[in-house]
């Protein structure tokens, strides 16, 4: 550690922080969704990081408002820093690369469900009643989204909700 201080003494240090598009980018790389795709989630989920703190009483937290659980499951210690925007993108990543969704319409329903539920959704048939599928605890929690009658009112929401971003 004192050698390291010697060789920085004198020197300016500067850190440029990324931003949530560098994220999207990053991210992109390493899936099969476009940047634009994966901004349409951290659009949704927290408007670009504006929101990176828990939201309605949860304990989410992040760009992707990764749940402390899911964080620990997919890399042990990340959820000591859920807000780091470097951690956010290491995250979806790796949720990307263990779900494989294959559009951003699935991407988020897993993401937004946990994959087991988000992978009923997908595989579900449209006219399929929403509350066969899901549990009621994910209707409930989420009305905005599965609170319609069927499964097809679910993935049209979601569309919805990803294009418009809110």
């Amino acid at each position: 550690m004192k050698n390291l201080k010697k060789l920085l003494e004198g020197r300016k240090a500067t850190y440029v922080e990324k931003t949530p598009d560098d994220v999207y980018s990053e991210v992109a790389r390493e899936s099969n969704l476009s940047p634009e795709d994966i901004e349409k989630i951290g659009k949704l989920e927290s408007q670009h990081g504006k929101f990176d703190k828990p939201i309605q009483g949860g304990s989410a937290r992040g760009l992707f408002q990764f749940q402390p659980q899911t964080a620990e499951h997919l890399m042990p210690g990340s959820s000591e820093s859920l807000s780091n925007i470097n951690t956010q993108a290491d995250l979806m990543k790796k949720y990307l690369a263990v779900t494989q969704p294959e559009n951003v319409e699935d991407a988020y329903a897993m993401h937004n469900l946990g994959p087991t539920g988000g992978r009923k959704l997908i595989d579900a048939a449209d006219q399929e009643l929403i509350r066969k599928v899901l549990s009621r605890a994910a209707i409930s929690g989420n009305k905005g989204l599965y609170g319609g009658k069927t499964v097809g009112d679910a993935k049209s929401k979601i569309k919805q909700k990803l294009e418009e971003g809110n």
